[in-house]
C-alpha cells in the first residue's frame, strides 16, 4: 500500500477556480457546494487587513494617514495599502498562513489565541528576514503596523470559523 500524501490531499481541498470563488460568495448562497466555511473564512478574513492597517496607522499619527496632509494625500494612501497590500496579504496566506492553520487543525490547537498570535507572527516575518540588511531603521513601527494588522486578520479569520461552524451545527 502506497504511502498518501496528506500535503497535496490539503492543497486539493483549498485548491477552487476563482470564478467559482466570487460567484460563491456574490451570491451569498448559504448551501453554495463549492465553499465550505473555511474556504469562506480564508477569502473574507484578509479583507479586514486595510481597516487594521488603516486605523493603526492613523493611531500613531504618521503622515499620510492622517486628514493633515489633505484629504487627497490620505485617499492616495488607502488606495496604496489596498491595491499594493491586499495581493500580498493573500499571497502570505495561501502560501504559510493555510499550512499554519492545518497544522494547528490537525494538532488540535485551534482557538482564538492561536489563530490571533499567529497571524500576528506571519505578519511580521518579512519583517523580520528584512531586519538584519536594514541596519534596523524604523523596524518599531513596521512591527506594530503589521503585527496589529496580522493579529486582526487572524482574529477575523478565527471569528468567521466559529460563525460558519455554528451555522454548519445547525443545518445538520
Amino acid at each position: 500500500m502506497a504511502p498518501v500524501d496528506h500535503s497535496q490531499a490539503s492543497q486539493a481541498v483549498f485548491r477552487h477556480t476563482i470564478f467559482n470563488i466570487i460567484d460563491c460568495l456574490l451570491t451569498n448562497q448559504e448551501s453554495c457546494a463549492i465553499m465550505n466555511y473555511e474556504d469562506r473564512a480564508f477569502v473574507q478574513a484578509p479583507l479586514s487587513m486595510p481597516f487594521a492597517f488603516l486605523g493603526c496607522a492613523w493611531f500613531l499619527g504618521l503622515s499620510g494617514f492622517t486628514l493633515e496632509d489633505g484629504l487627497l494625500n490620505y485617499l492616495a494612501s488607502v488606495a496604496i495599502i489596498i491595491v499594493g497590500g491586499m495581493p500580498v496579504v493573500y499571497l502570505y496566506e495561501f502560501f504559510i498562513a493555510y499550512r499554519f492553520y492545518r497544522l494547528l487543525l490537525k494538532k488540535g490547537k485551534v482557538n482564538i489565541f492561536s489563530m490571533a498570535f499567529g497571524g500576528a507572527f506571519i505578519a511580521v516575518l518579512p519583517i523580520l528576514m528584512v531586519m538584519p540588511f536594514s541596519g534596523y531603521a524604523g523596524v518599531e513601527t513596521a512591527f506594530i503596523l503589521f503585527g496589529f494588522s496580522g493579529f486582526v486578520v487572524g482574529l477575523t479569520f478565527w471569528l468567521l470559523l466559529k460563525r460558519g461552524e455554528k451555522k454548519a451545527a445547525v443545518g445538520r
